[in-house]
């Protein structure tokens, strides 16, 4: 059994392909959007509307201040596990050993650990709110090769710090019909420091609490972006919104930098700023919409709340069923948030609760999402919860 779950812990770092990581995307991870399908485009009301369209701090009515934010997230196949019972039954007993198959399952499990202290403040300068948003993430991937005689592992770890500021307004009120349009732009700079080891042996994983630094390669990068975004409101209690975002529209350019010895701390080399390389995030245009419904039942759903999103409209490689997100939300004995929708073709919920008293809230989440090029053909499931200290 030791041996089993020895496996299993190394395995559940695994991640998909490292080469995906060469064109970074910025994305603060939002359990309350996963378990809502997805949608973000149009939910303008907590501390992750600065990055979920530019314009939606315009329509935030409070400033928010996010001193800690914790997450963990496990992910993997799951619906897959009963095949594999009888591999991992073998395996603890000592009667077999991990066969190809069972490799490629593990490689596809992850965890994700990090803390991303988040600050978000609204200035009110004349008609305009300008806000700021740093944070920070370390990632730790890992990505299985059991096609060979004697598997190995490839690790990459990395970690993000971005600056985001933004600067939003309404643009146009058009009292007769209560119709308000809102615009907003972001600039990001996003600085990563990023540690990589290929062909790892299982032993070599055992041993990897004693892994030295100077063995791995380990390079640094800088990019900057924008994005741009609209949000429309309808109705006099602005309870219809309409949404649109180009984000990377700058076409944000990463580049890496070469390790030297000029550049290190201790015996660990870091670069100097010497070009290794670039990769580009390319444009993403995405609409989306939601709708307040309001009260249903008094107490048991109130402020019901549906939405929908339709992203990535630039891309024409990209599976139509694929851009589509959509999820609901309502708040229930006034601290629980209730959460459901259907994320890339599947379905995704979850529970928000905010602390009574205490300046607290803690988000958890279930989605599933597509890593093929078609629905069905490589389903990765979510579960994640976060803790956020917010004022």
């Amino acid at each position: 059994m030791k041996r089993l779950f020895a496996v299993v812990l190394i395995s559940a770092l695994a991640a998909g392909s490292l080469a995906a990581l060469d064109a970074p995307q910025v994305d603060i991870l939002n359990l309350r959007s996963k378990a809502m399908g997805g949608v973000r485009l149009s939910i303008n009301d907590d501390q992750y509307s600065i990055m979920n369209n530019p314009a939606g701090t315009s329509l935030l009515e409070r400033s928010w201040v996010s001193l800690v934010q914790a997450h963990f997230v496990f992910s993997g196949d799951f619906l897959s596990l009963y095949d594999h019972k009888d591999s991992f039954t073998g395996i603890a007993s000592g009667s077999s050993d991990i066969d190809n198959s069972t490799w490629n399952y593990l490689s596809r499990m992850k965890i994700s650990v990090g803390s991303a202290p988040l600050y978000f403040t609204m200035l009110n300068i004349l008609p305009f709110n300008i806000n700021l948003a740093v944070f920070n993430s370390l990632n730790v991937r890992m990505k299985a090769n059991p096609d060979i005689p004697v598997p190995t592992w490839d690790m990459l770890a990395y970690n993000d710090t971005v600056l985001v500021a933004n600067i939003a307004t309404e643009v146009l009120d058009i009292k007769s019909i209560d119709m308000a349009l809102h615009f907003g732009v972001n600039g990001k700079v996003i600085n990563r420091v990023q540690y990589r080891k290929d062909k790892m042996d299982l032993f070599y994983l055992y041993n990897l609490g004693s892994l030295d630094l100077k063995e791995m390669e380990i390079r640094r990068g800088l990019a900057f972006g924008m994005d741009l975004g609209f949000v429309a409101t309808f109705g006099e209690k602005k309870d219809l919104k309409a949404s649109l975002t180009l984000s990377d529209f700058y076409a944000t350019r990463f580049a890496w930098t070469k390790p030297t010895s000029t550049d290190s701390i201790g015996d660990v080399v870091f670069g100097d700023g010497t070009d290794a390389g670039a990769a580009y995030i390319d444009p993403s245009l995405a609409i989306g919409g939601s709708y307040r419904v309001g009260t249903i039942i008094p107490v048991l759903i109130e402020n019901l709340t549906v939405a929908l999103d339709i992203r990535d409209l630039f891309d024409p490689d990209s599976n139509s069923f694929l851009k589509v997100y959509a999820g609901f939300e309502f708040s229930m004995l006034g601290f629980i948030k209730l959460r459901g929708g259907v994320y890339q073709g599947y379905l995704s919920g979850g529970v928000g609760i905010d602390v009574p008293i205490l300046p607290i809230e803690i988000d958890f989440a279930y989605w599933a999402e597509e890593l093929g090029e078609y629905p069905g053909q490589e389903r990765l499931d979510n579960i994640g919860v976060t803790l956020n200290i917010v004022f």
